[in-house]
């Protein structure tokens, strides 16, 4: 028995079980959270996003990143949303992409409340002839154009279509021509004509040839007029068979290398505008689900050689959570991005169960009674407890009471939902709503004897919501002179680190993503604007440089010397100031001809990385306050 026992306890220990996989879509949902949270940890205090690939045009980056944060399940009401609209707003788009990401963006939230904004930004290739898209109106009457500005321009006028900013007839006819005719004998497509086939490109061709069939099938198109687009699409389906993208390689010479998120993004809309589950054979969403899954860094983020993550990361984004299916509605809401429902029904524990949801905009209602408290005074032949008295509190003040002397008012809140309420939740942090009922006692003939029960608190954490810091970001911004940069001879700085990327120009672009740094050797950096004409001007404004949103990583200049029209003001700056930055406000707004802001004191930065690095990223010149 005791040699029995031994051999038992040498024997080597199982093998250790790795915990089995959780179900795709929880996966799925865990990623989307991740990437929305690095998103909005990105976010800079103007509201915008920036991608260092893209610096000139930021406007497209934030209208993409808000996007995707809608379409992943955040709220239209999320500070993070309601900031990118206001910067949106303030900064009007120049190019297709911005333009079309931006009819995304605001047909998805209310396309009736932004249809002016929706119109001008449409505006960019609204009148463009069935061809390829150029990058801006300035380059339409110049030949050549790209498949990727297309496809953008197409699903945003096929969006636009559903929201009733219809196209004629014509104009879909001929897109549907030109793709036909534009498209490769194997079914693939190039970014410029007579160029390589990619695919990329070819995924954009399909989505184009999808939508282009879906907007004119819904117009009970002739079926001479569909069939060549069926059949085109059925040709790029057998390309995309022989060449699918789970399978294609993303380094190397031929592989899609930063291209494969964008690659995938495209796969989407191409299986949304066709309605097709499987495309050449191939479960799209499931291969691209586990790819994306699988691909997706600890922070949160998706990123190529290159980096690139605030582009990449919105692509993975949309399409986890398949953007394009419902064009013009906004996203469901996900677990855990946005907790605006809260009930304490079932801890079990409370006499009353109470019920909220919303915010800001948040209405609470009495869901029923503990099961004790139903046995206990519910009258015979009643369903549940006679009220003769319910309130509201908030906060512990009282916000809402039903009275004895409202019998009327009582007997209709006895149906659900029962006694609700408009609970005003105006600012972040966790606010306590409680219900208390006065309860007639079966039995008893005193309409005075009553039995109170109440809910106990329950707790509404509120978080996102807009504080007075975003507003007064907000009113700065409105203040925002826009500088005509032009000509590059108004400019002028001391030194400039790391050329047009931290360039002079970029303290005065009004965009907080930007910014211009001096040398490390420069030991008294100073930065000059001249205006070609003298502006009226009722402040300064000026933003340290920063490595990231709230970020102080560069050296902080702690005092200055802010020189207007040769007279010279000595300001301060502390580190609370990074992202808010430091006004200088005129007696009466003055004449500028020239504006020179000289660094006399700095403070090392936080990143090592940086270390010597100093400069504003944007130096705001205000007009007058409103």
């Amino acid at each position: 028995m005791i040699s029995l026992l031994l051999s038992t306890l040498l024997l080597p220990a199982p093998p250790r079980q790795d915990p089995p996989e959780p179900p795709l879509e929880e996966q799925v949902d865990r990623a989307i959270a991740r990437g929305v949270t690095w998103l909005l940890e990105q976010q800079y205090p103007d509201g915008s996003w920036l991608s260092w690939t893209d610096q000139n045009f930021i406007g497209g980056p934030t209208a993409l990143v808000a996007y995707s944060l809608l379409k992943s399940g955040l709220p239209k009401e999320h500070r993070s949303i309601e900031l990118a609209l206001e910067f949106l707003r303030l900064h009007p788009p120049t190019q297709t992409y911005d333009a079309a990401v931006r009819c995304l963006l605001l047909g998805s939230i209310d396309p009736q409340l932004y249809a002016e904004r929706i119109e001008r930004a449409a505006d960019i290739f609204f009148d463009h002839h069935a061809d390829r898209f150029t990058y801006t109106r300035v380059m339409r009457n110049q030949p050549g154009g790209d498949l990727s500005n297309t496809q953008f321009a197409i699903v945003a006028l096929a969006a636009l279509d559903e929201l009733g900013w219809r196209r004629d007839d014509k104009f879909w006819e001929k897109m549907g021509e030109f793709l036909v005719k534009d498209q490769k004998a194997d079914g693939s497509f190039s970014y410029h004509p007579g160029g390589a086939p990619t695919m990329t490109m070819t995924l954009a061709g399909y989505g184009c040839l999808a939508a282009t069939h879906r907007v004119l099938e819904s117009r009970k198109a002739r079926a001479k007029t569909l069939e060549p687009l069926r059949q085109a699409m059925a040709t790029s389906e057998e390309w995309l068979d022989l060449n699918w993208l789970g399978e294609q390689e993303w380094t190397g010479e031929n592989g899609l290398n930063r291209w494969g998120f964008y690659a995938w993004y495209g796969m989407e809309r191409a299986g949304a505008f066709s309605g097709r589950e499987r495309i050449g054979g191939h479960d799209w969403y499931q291969d691209g689900a586990r790819l994306l899954v699988a691909k997706q860094n600890r922070d949160g983020t998706w990123s190529d050689p290159w980096g690139n993550q605030p582009t990449n990361t919105p692509f993975g984004l949309l399409t986890l959570s398949r953007a394009t299916a419902k064009v013009g509605t906004g996203g469901a809401p996900r677990t855990g991005l946005w907790e605006k429902r809260w009930s304490n029904a079932d801890a079990g524990r409370s006499d009353l169960l109470i019920t909220a949801a919303g915010a800001p905009d948040c209405r609470a209602f009495l869901a029923g009674f503990h099961p004790e408290v139903v046995e206990l005074y519910t009258f015979e032949g009643d369903a549940q407890p006679r009220v003769s008295r319910f309130a509201w509190l908030l906060d512990g003040r009282e916000i809402q009471v039903f009275r004895p002397d409202q019998p009327e008012v009582l007997a209709r809140q006895q149906a659900p939902p029962r006694y609700p309420v408009e609970v005003p939740l105006q600012g972040n942090g966790t606010h306590l709503l409680e219900a208390t009922a006065w309860l007639a006692i079966p039995g008893s003939e005193d309409p005075d004897d009553v039995v109170q029960v109440v809910s106990g608190p329950l707790a509404l954490k509120v978080h996102g919501l807009v504080t007075e810091a975003d507003r007064e970001q907000i009113r700065q911004l409105e203040r925002s002179i826009q500088v005509d940069l032009d000509d590059p001879s108004q400019l002028a700085a001391s030194s400039e680190e790391g050329g047009q990327s931290n360039g002079v120009a970029r303290a005065f672009d009004r965009f907080q993503g930007s910014r211009w740094l001096a040398k490390r050797e420069d030991a008294e950096p100073w930065i000059r604007l001249v205006p070609k004409q003298a502006m009226r001007v009722a402040g300064v404004r000026l933003l340290p440089a920063m490595t990231g949103p709230e970020i102080a990583g560069f050296d902080l200049a702690t005092r200055v010397q802010v020189s207007v029209n040769g007279r010279k003001h000595e300001l301060r700056l502390e580190p609370k100031d990074t992202a808010a930055g430091t006004v200088l406000e005129f007696k009466r707004p003055v004449r500028l001809r020239e504006l020179e802001v000289r660094v006399l004191e700095r403070r090392p930065g936080t990143d090592a990385n940086n270390a010597g690095l100093v400069g504003f990223r944007e130096i705001l010149l205000l007009d007058e306050a409103r």
